[in-house]
């Protein structure tokens, strides 16, 4: 007598179902992962603008006016990090209102926030295609 050998395995079908599933599944989330990225690349923007915010107080001290020249504040028109540009939009004796803006490097200009503002006295706010909100969080 014969006896027929059955072999496990997966049949193409089975494979090629799977297959279907787990691009599915990655179309869904792949999306979602960048957006989280881009939120956390928004520390180094803000971060730029406090350390800008901080030098504009340490030449007021000094010099009792505020300066729209970032030499004088011995500062770079990047972040950190890169994902920014960062500039003084208007600064005279008793204010000043600085700017960040994502740059294409890491994606960061297809954030939901196209800019942040830092002012002298201490108020935040950030853009976004809707026009400008109070705070940098809650994005």
């Amino acid at each position: 007598m014969y006896t027929i050998n059955k072999t496990k395995g997966f049949t193409l079908i089975e494979l090629m179902i799977t297959v279907a599933i787990i691009a599915i599944l990655a179309s869904i989330a792949y999306p979602s992962y960048q957006d989280s990225i881009r939120k956390g690349k928004r520390n180094d923007g803000q971060a730029a603008l406090m350390d800008l915010a901080g030098r504009q107080e340490a030449h007021y001290a000094k010099n009792a006016t505020y300066t729209t020249e970032r030499t004088d504040l011995n500062v770079s028109n990047r972040s950190a990090e890169g994902y920014y540009t960062i500039r003084i939009a208007s600064a005279n004796a008793t204010a000043y209102d600085l700017r960040a803006t994502p740059r294409a490097q890491g994606g960061q200009n297809q954030d939901s926030i196209t800019q942040f503002r830092l002012r002298s006295d201490g108020r935040k706010n950030s853009r976004t295609s809707s026009g400008w909100r109070q705070g940098w969080s809650g994005y």
